[in-house]
C-alpha cells in the first residue's frame, strides 16, 4: 500500500517511483539530501563551494567535469545522464509526498519547484531522557567521511577544548 524511500541513487531510484505507482501504492520520499536536483546531493561542488548549476541551467555537463558524484568522472557522467532522462520524464511526479527535515530544507525544496501541498515536516530527533546518562561529555559524528559533511570543523573544535571527546 505504501513505499517509503529514504536514500536515493541517481541511476535507479526514479525507476522505483514509477514501479510503486504502477503497482498501485503510494510513494513517500524522505529527503536527506538534494540528490533529485543535484548530482552531489548537496548543492555544494567538490571544492566545497555552493553550486546551483544543476538546478538553474538543467545542464549537467559541469557535474561531469567537476566529478560531482563521488569524485568520479564515470559516475558523474552516468548520474548526469540519468538526471536529464528522469527530469524529461518527470519522474518526481510519481512521488506522492516528500518529507523534509528542517525549515531551511523546506525553503530549498520550494525553490526546487516542489509544491507545498506535497511537503510534510518529519524531523530527525533524539528522545529526551528523564535521567542524565553516565557518559563523558563530548561530540558524536555519524556520517560519510566527506568534506561537505563538516568533520574538519568538529576536529578543530575538539582540538581547541581539551575536555571534549569526539567519537567518529
Amino acid at each position: 500500500h505504501l513505499v517509503h524511500i529514504h536514500n536515493t541513487f541517481p541511476q535507479i531510484t526514479p525507476l522505483v517511483f514509477r514501479a510503486v505507482k504502477k503497482a498501485g501504492a503510494k510513494c513517500v520520499l524522505t529527503l536527506h539530501n538534494y540528490r533529485p536536483w543535484c548530482i552531489a546531493g548537496s548543492f555544494i561542488d567538490p571544492s566545497a563551494k555552493k553550486c546551483m548549476k544543476c538546478l538553474e541551467k538543467k545542464n549537467r555537463i559541469h557535474a561531469f567535469a567537476k566529478r560531482c558524484y563521488r569524485n568520479s568522472w564515470f559516475g558523474s557522467l552516468l548520474s548526469a545522464s540519468a538526471h536529464t532522462l528522469y527530469e524529461k520524464r518527470k519522474d518526481l511526479e510519481f512521488v506522492d509526498v516528500f518529507f523534509y527535515l528542517s525549515n531551511t530544507q523546506k525553503q530549498q525544496l520550494l525553490y526546487c519547484g516542489l509544491s507545498e501541498k506535497r511537503l510534510f515536516y518529519k524531523p530527525n530527533f533524539v528522545p529526551l531522557l528523564n535521567e542524565r546518562p553516565t557518559v563523558k561529555e563530548g561530540l558524536v559524528f555519524v556520517g560519510r567521511l566527506e568534506k561537505e559533511k563538516g568533520l574538519e570543523y568538529l576536529l578543530a573544535l575538539s582540538n581547541q577544548i581539551e575536555e571534549i571527546i569526539l567519537v567518529i
